[in-house]
């Protein structure tokens, strides 16, 4: 099971998902200028889609599997979702640097995706 702060989760992504599945499957359709993010969360597997607008083939294209969590931190002045593998968020005093991989999102005011 994928563990989330729901509404933050929504309020950064400023969208609502999608159900499929019996509501196993959720998607988010994130929409900024040139940009279209599909981010599909099914039980702890994560995928990443990003389009370029004139561009008909996804520029990115990103499964994180056994992502049982995400977290909502704020760097930079900016909101980012990080999704990380167990144990990746281990001490109160997260830092981005303290998991060993995953992926850090922020869609505002443009779409970003960093894989460390």
């Amino acid at each position: 099971m994928f563990v989330r702060d729901q509404t933050e989760f929504i309020a950064t992504l400023n969208v609502l998902p999608e159900y499929e599945e019996y509501g196993l499957i959720e998607t988010y359709s994130v929409i900024r200028p040139f940009q279209k993010l599909n981010l599909k969360i099914t039980g702890d597997l994560i995928e990443f889609v990003l389009y370029q607008e004139g561009i008909g083939e996804p520029i990115f294209y990103l499964k994180l599997k056994n992502c049982p969590e995400a977290r909502i931190v704020e760097r930079k002045g900016r909101r980012f979702i990080d999704f990380a593998p167990p144990d990746g968020f281990d001490n109160q005093n997260y830092d981005i640097l303290s998991a060993s991989y995953g992926v850090s999102l922020s869609v505002d005011p443009y779409i970003s995706i960093v894989v460390f």
